[in-house]
């Protein structure tokens, strides 16, 4: 819980807005600002009422809208509202400071000279929260590449399988178009319309299901002091639209040879 002693200038160092709408928000006399993390943690949201603090201090807040965040999540109030709850004033025991040089030895000495001539218990750094994040993020990285490269080969089995499969029991079908006078390039053809039109089937379906599996990864793999992002960028959509079709136009120039390997008279003399 954070008290604000002035919300003057506060967009300085910290972006009140909704996610959804980009709305800028601001904070009031009337309730809390409580990130998005927060409120779908504790199941909350703008009009709600919510108990803070503990024992004979807790006292309930009223939400007035939810921002956006994503490292570190707290709920703000300001020192009017904080005094009609609690019935005293705020005791204020943190600082925010801006500065130009952000530079490691720069912060060194900051941090050097709070802690030893302020009497301040700790300091924090925004760098230090950035690298953290960075870091954890590279981390996660890794981990996508990999399930990509697995999804990718994944995709390219089952679309060699099918069409092999697709072409082996319609042997005697594409044989019987050869014997009628079709050249090989109009019997994958005949093919090829067949494979493309359920790759894009598949492609509308998979897209569907991917948001879905998209919100269920996201939330299950963040931490309480992360939210990561919820919305999808078209980009990632066009690319896993276009790999697909890589795909499958690929598999189709495989799968020509074993078309154009087909023996018309063996064909259509097997027995079934």
């Amino acid at each position: 819980m954070k008290v604000l002693e002035t919300t003057e200038g506060i967009g300085e160092y910290f972006a009140f807005r909704a996610r959804k709408s980009q709305k800028t928000l601001v904070l009031g006399d009337e309730g809390i600002l409580i990130s998005e993390k927060t409120a779908k943690t504790l199941g909350v949201s703008a009009g709600d009422t919510l108990t803070v603090g503990e024992g004979s201090s807790a006292r309930e807040v009223s939400v007035s809208a939810v921002y956006e965040n994503y490292i570190g999540h707290y709920i703000f109030l300001s020192s009017g509202y904080y005094k009609s709850v609690f019935g005293e004033d705020p005791v204020f025991t943190q600082l925010l400071l801006r500065y130009e040089d952000v530079s490691d030895a720069h912060e060194d000495a900051i941090g050097k000279f709070v802690l030893s001539e302020t009497g301040a218990q700790g300091i924090t750094f925004l760098s230090a929260t950035i690298k953290w994040a960075d870091d954890t993020l590279a981390s996660l990285n890794n981990i996508v590449i990999i399930v990509l490269v697995a999804a990718a080969l994944l995709a390219f089995v089952v679309l060699y399988n099918l069409n092999s499969i697709n072409i082996a029991e319609r042997k005697r079908e594409l044989a019987t178009l050869k014997v009628l006078g079709f050249y090989d390039t109009e019997v994958a053809s005949y093919i090829y319309k067949e494979n493309i039109f359920l790759t894009v089937i598949g492609i509308a379906f998979g897209l569907g299901l991917g948001v879905l599996l998209h919100r269920y990864v996201i939330r299950s793999i963040e931490v309480d002091l992360i939210m990561f992002g919820r919305s999808i960028s078209l980009l990632s959509f066009g690319l896993g639209i276009l790999l697909t079709l890589a795909f499958s136009m690929l598999i189709n120039l495989v799968m020509y040879r074993s078309i154009k390997k087909i023996n018309m008279i063996e064909s259509l003399k097997s027995v079934e």
